[in-house]
């Protein structure tokens, strides 16, 4: 996942980055835009665990990715003109996000309802008010509700604070080399499975 991540946020062109919208939604495009690469990069790693991660395999690109980072682009675009800077971001479409993300991007390659729902969980998870608002203090792995996480390994995986593009990929880069089955959504015991 975190190889994926890493890839993902260097291959983004610099001009996309400075892309954003006014300057009061650039920085909470930049963290949906993360929080997007992380989402991809779970939904790209969940085929590790073969019939635990998916009931299929799935081949999601990154193709899947890009056409959403553009979508969720013009969405927050959309946003910009009127009011203050809160009220702006308070705009940000993200229950339209979710959906065009999990249902129509990369749930259009998803032919099985449980399968869905997971990648919907996900999104909602990962694209919310907590992304755009809270900054580093949001859990990205926050579906397994550290209740699997005796050790508090997950509470690395948090959202970075906002900065440049190799910032983020830097973030990515301290997480571990071996990613733990919750940060997938996936019971602690599966790493365990695979092995046997």
């Amino acid at each position: 996942m975190r190889l994926n991540a890493i890839k993902t946020l260097n291959s983004t062109p610099p001009d996309f980055w400075k892309a954003g919208a006014g300057q009061d939604l650039l920085i909470p495009f930049r963290q949906l835009y993360f929080a997007l690469t992380f989402y991809h990069a779970v939904m790209c790693g969940r085929d590790r665990f073969t019939s635990l991660g998916w009931s299929r395999p799935y081949e999601f690109s990154p193709a899947d990715h890009r056409i959403s980072a553009l979508q969720t682009l013009s969405l927050v675009r959309l946003c910009d003109g009127d009011g203050t800077a809160e009220e702006r971001i308070d705009r940000i479409p993200l229950r339209l996000l979710d959906y065009v993300v999990s249902q129509l991007n990369y749930g259009g390659q998803i032919s099985r309802y449980h399968d869905n729902r997971v990648s919907l969980d996900l999104v909602e998870v990962l694209l919310n008010e907590q992304t755009t608002t809270k900054g580093e203090s949001f859990n990205l792995a926050g579906f397994s509700e550290g209740e699997l996480d005796p050790d508090g390994d997950l509470e690395r995986y948090k959202m970075p604070s906002p900065g440049s593009l190799d910032h983020y990929a830097r973030h990515m880069a301290s997480l571990p080399d071996q990613d733990m089955p919750e940060v997938f959504g996936i019971h602690e015991n599966a790493q365990a499975a695979l092995m046997q």
